[in-house]
């Protein structure tokens, strides 16, 4: 058995847990490339959240399955636009996504 062999509802709860943050996502610029970056110490500040985004990218199915709840149940906090144009041209395929 898979993960993808769990009920959809199962999944769901388990993206959930790695991709939705309470209180707001924290963009930054990373500090060689000026890309945007996730402040993880804004972000995850006395929390023990797990946080990874990396899942998306493990499978075509699984990034279609949970990138509407990292877009659609997280706040994302960008207090320097220089990272905000390359933070929304990275998700724009995904933007149908945001609530």
């Amino acid at each position: 058995t898979s993960f993808l062999d769990l009920p959809p509802e199962l999944r769901n709860n388990i993206y959930r847990l790695c991709l939705a943050v309470p209180g707001s996502v924290h963009i930054r610029p990373e500090p060689e490339s000026k890309q945007p970056c996730i402040d993880a110490q804004t972000t995850f500040a006395n929390r023990t959240s797990l946080f990874a985004p990396g899942l998306l990218r493990s499978c075509k199915q699984i990034k279609h399955e949970a990138i509407s709840i990292l877009y659609g149940e997280n706040v994302f906090h960008i207090r320097d636009m220089s990272v905000g144009r390359p933070f929304f041209l990275q998700m724009a395929g995904s933007v149908r996504h945001v609530r």
